[in-house]
């Protein structure tokens, strides 16, 4: 089986949009503060527990290695404004900025008529997998931000 370009392109938009709400539907309490006084409580919050502190170091060093990766991808591509997608990871949701990437990325290769890639089934099943999880996850941790 293959995922062709536009069938990849949506899949990567759908992720954007879902990670994209899905994180500021965590947020909404710390939009209610002035931008100083959020930024401040959210990195405290991050330092609650050992689970936060886990989840937010991995995140960190997964944004740094993606944005070395993203930055590299888009001049071997020649995808432009790739800064743009570091500065909405950083400032909105880094799990719906890599997706947008993705999105460019694919654009970038179909235009170079470099889609002769293809995932095999037991990639896409991995790969379905993964999303379980993630939406999962966005479903368990939504119920507990919003009991009731």
């Amino acid at each position: 089986m293959r995922l062709n370009t536009h069938v990849r392109q949506a899949c990567w938009l759908l992720l954007a949009l879902t990670a994209l709400l899905g994180t500021w539907a965590q947020i909404l309490d710390y939009l209610k503060l002035p931008f100083m006084q959020a930024q401040t409580q959210f990195w405290r919050d991050t330092l609650l527990h050992p689970a936060s502190r886990f989840a937010t170091i991995d995140l960190v060093f997964v944004c740094a290695a993606a944005t070395v990766w993203m930055v590299s991808e888009a001049r071997r591509l020649r995808i432009g404004m790739v800064w743009l997608y570091v500065v909405y990871g950083c400032l909105i949701a880094f799990s719906s900025a890599l997706p947008l990437f993705m999105f460019a990325r694919e654009r970038a290769l179909a235009r170079r008529w470099e889609d002769e890639r293809s995932l095999s089934a037991g990639d896409q099943l991995g790969v379905l997998l993964l999303v379980a999880f993630a939406c999962g996850y966005l479903w368990v941790a939504t119920r507990a931000a919003f009991p009731g």
